[in-house]
């Protein structure tokens, strides 16, 4: 006999459970996409942020260093 507590799921959480397996979805993979979905978003924002922050700052730096617009290209 199993020490390991035993969980039972009823309703629509066992069905999607089951029909992740069915598509080849490991269960444990299935029960952290909401983490990873986390960690995605969160990248992404941080993308977003980095972009934003680069092109509030490139007029000022093509100004203190005098550089044309085809100097920041390269």
């Amino acid at each position: 006999m199993s020490n390991s507590p035993t969980f039972v799921m009823t309703g629509k959480r066992a069905m999607a459970v089951e029909q992740a397996s069915a598509e080849g979805i490991a269960p444990d993979v299935f029960h952290r996409r909401w983490g990873i979905l986390a960690v995605l978003c969160t990248t992404l924002l941080t993308v977003v942020l980095a972009n934003s922050s680069l092109n509030l700052a490139l007029p000022s730096l093509a100004r203190d260093l005098g550089a044309t617009q085809l100097d920041l290209c390269d």
